[in-house]
């Protein structure tokens, strides 16, 4: 048997060093990826404009007078209050025990925006309160969403897409439902863009 043993050399010129570079960047590529990213920081500058309920983007305006109050140093902000502090009526300490109240046509939502939106609402850490439309389903919780189509009510928040009102069980075993405390629960609105 017999071996030959060849050499072969390269002469090394910048055609073939680019030759061979582009090669490995190639090869590079095609192994780091496709140019897809996991994340992105990036800061930008932005500006908020504050209105009142009544004026906003998604505007909440009071239907019902003698629950629903507009508070702040302008009656800016829509808060519905229940018992002897949020009721015209003298005698009224709140709600049965061991029962449901409903408080229908409270505050109309209307839509100030640029596109229809889906409302609905989120009561997190207060059992047995949910809110209501005019038909007295449920609008809490993202699977109980209402549309709410592009339009001012303040003129006639009767006849708006969403108007708003509220059932109070006070039926379930929990005793941390209500605290008695003066301080107000907090709600969540959401409303979101059929495009998210």
């Amino acid at each position: 048997m017999t071996f030959t043993a060849t050499n072969y050399y390269m002469r090394i010129t910048r055609r073939n060093t680019l030759l061979a570079l582009g090669t490995f960047a190639g090869g590079v590529g095609l192994i780091g990826g496709t140019g897809a990213f996991d994340t992105v920081q990036a800061d930008r500058d932005f500006d908020v404009e504050l209105d009142d309920d009544a004026s906003a983007l998604l505007q909440m305006v009071q239907i019902d007078e003698e629950y629903v109050e507009l508070r702040g140093d302008d009656n800016e902000i829509l808060e519905i209050s229940i018992g002897a502090d949020g009721s015209d009526d003298e005698n009224s300490a709140g709600v049965n025990d061991e029962a449901l109240t409903t408080f229908t046509d409270l505050f109309a939502v209307g839509n100030n925006g640029t596109e229809d939106v889906d409302v609905w609402f989120e009561t997190d850490g207060v059992d047995g309160v949910t809110f209501i439309n005019s038909e007295g389903e449920s609008i809490t919780g993202a699977d109980n969403s209402q549309e709410v189509e592009l339009g001012d009510v303040s003129e006639n928040p009767e006849d708006a897409d969403l108007v708003v009102g509220l059932e109070i069980d006070t039926r379930s075993e929990s005793d941390e439902t209500y605290t008695g405390d003066d301080s107000p629960y907090t709600i969540t609105v959401h409303a979101e863009t059929d495009g998210n």
